[in-house]
């Protein structure tokens, strides 16, 4: 309700990667602005359990799992009286459909939410940052529609946003410096890294970056207690390494997730999985595992 005593209409929002990290945090936030906000559709990968408590806590007007073979089970257990769809084409269209859409999505699989909500002149808050980096000049091209607007709501663009935004903007800005992209993984330290990586871990087993100071350790024919103990072992062997920070020697510990590639589920899913237990592992402490 408005000061003036009228009441105020409620901001739909779509929120696409519903039980990853952003997605839970943004339904505390909504929560706690249940006057002005209303969560209108819930999308997630292929984790239906999750999808569907929150589908009965919440109680949206429609859920999407993207992974279309888990529908039939997503159906079963959702309440009646809120629509299920399924595939990448529908969380696009429900991203649409709202006032507001939260593209959470993991990875380049975040493309079409992103398109979608643009092209329908909406807001976008993005978390999907593999929107822009693969495909910036896709995007802008739906960026300029009347009403699209994109809004920064994770990691080190959020920050940029907030402080172009307050006060003067770029008017008393001459230049940003983000310490936190890459930190003490640029350059030299990245190598390293990844040479000590390589003498704990097997020849089979694949390390790639995946944004600023993640990683992603790819560990064939591994069950999710040896993935966790592998992880364990490599945090020891970091523990007793210095790498350098320009000339200041620094100490690396890191957090992880761990998570199985399921038959029925594609390597996204369980990068969202292993993503989602990552920052379990951050909450609980320093230097922690934790399996999905």
């Amino acid at each position: 309700m408005t000061s003036n005593g009228n009441v105020r209409e409620q901001i739909t929002v779509a929120l696409l990667g519903s039980t990853g990290s952003i997605g839970t945090q943004t339904i505390d936030v909504v929560a706690s602005e249940a006057e002005r906000f209303r969560i209108t559709a819930l999308a997630a990968g292929s984790d239906v359990i999750a999808l569907a408590k929150q589908a009965a806590e919440i109680r949206p007007d429609v859920v999407v799992v993207a992974d279309a073979s888990r529908a039939r089970e997503l159906s079963d257990l959702v309440p009646a009286g809120i629509a299920v769809e399924a595939g990448a084409d529908a969380m696009a269209a429900v991203a649409a459909s709202a006032d507001v859409a939260v593209n959470a999505v993991v990875g380049f699989a975040g493309l079409p939410v992103t398109m979608a909500t643009l092209a329908a002149g909406k807001r976008l808050a993005l978390a999907n940052k593999e929107s822009l980096i693969a495909a910036g000049p896709v995007v802008r091209t739906v960026r300029d529609i009347p009403g699209a607007e994109i809004v920064p709501v994770d990691s080190e663009h959020c920050a940029v946003h907030q402080c172009l935004r307050a006060g003067e903007g770029t008017r008393r800005l001459s230049h940003i410096v983000l310490t936190a992209s890459g930190g003490p993984f640029r350059g030299r330290n990245a190598a390293d890294l990844a040479q000590v990586t390589r003498e704990v871990m097997r020849p089979q087993d694949l390390l790639a970056r995946y944004g600023g100071e993640e990683f992603v350790l790819l560990l064939p024919d591994t069950n999710v207690e040896s993935g966790v103990a592998a992880m364990t072992r490599l945090q020891r062997e970091l523990t007793t390494r210095f790498f350098l920070q320009g000339s200041e020697k620094i100490l690396i510990t890191f957090s992880a997730g761990v998570a199985q590639l399921h038959d029925s589920e594609t390597s996204m899913d369980a990068l969202q999985r292993a993503d989602k237990s990552m920052y379990l592992a951050k909450r609980s402490g320093k230097n922690r595992v934790m399996a999905a």
